[in-house]
């Protein structure tokens, strides 16, 4: 299933006064609401890496990506809304968001293979899953 990130999903990895706060501070500076932009450009990145692995087609009138990517994309959205705050950004906050990007990476190159857009996966994305979860195991 894909589906678009919300600001629900973005307040399981950040607390609601850490939203509420990113919120004030960055006002204005993007015009509109900037979580509803910051989840919409982490949505967007998230897809380039899907294009990049070449294994799914996506509809370029959406903004959806796969139900296994909403958490990475949320550790890796958190993390720049927590470097606007005027505090330190704890090491376990910029580990997730590298632990995300890796994640991300390896949908580019195709050592994961997410989901068709409609739901049907092929032959060929079925096998490339098993493959990795053989090689998670190992």
């Amino acid at each position: 299933m894909w589906r678009d990130l919300t600001e629900t999903d973005l307040a399981g990895t950040l607390s609601e006064k850490e939203i509420a706060a990113y919120r004030q501070s960055a006002a204005g500076a993007e015009g509109g609401d900037p979580i509803a932009a910051l989840l919409t450009r982490t949505a967007r990145l998230v897809r380039s890496y899907i294009r990049a692995g070449g294994r799914v087609s996506l509809p370029s009138d959406d903004a959806s990506i796969p139900e296994a990517m909403v958490s990475p994309a949320c550790d890796y959205a958190a993390f720049d809304v927590l470097k606007r705050m005027p505090v330190a950004v704890g090491e376990d906050r910029r580990r997730a968001r590298e632990q995300a990007i890796a994640m991300f990476e390896r949908l580019a190159d195709g050592r994961v293979v997410p989901e068709s857009p409609d739901g049907e996966d092929s032959a060929s994305e079925r096998r490339a899953s098993y493959l990795h979860r053989r090689r998670l195991l190992d």
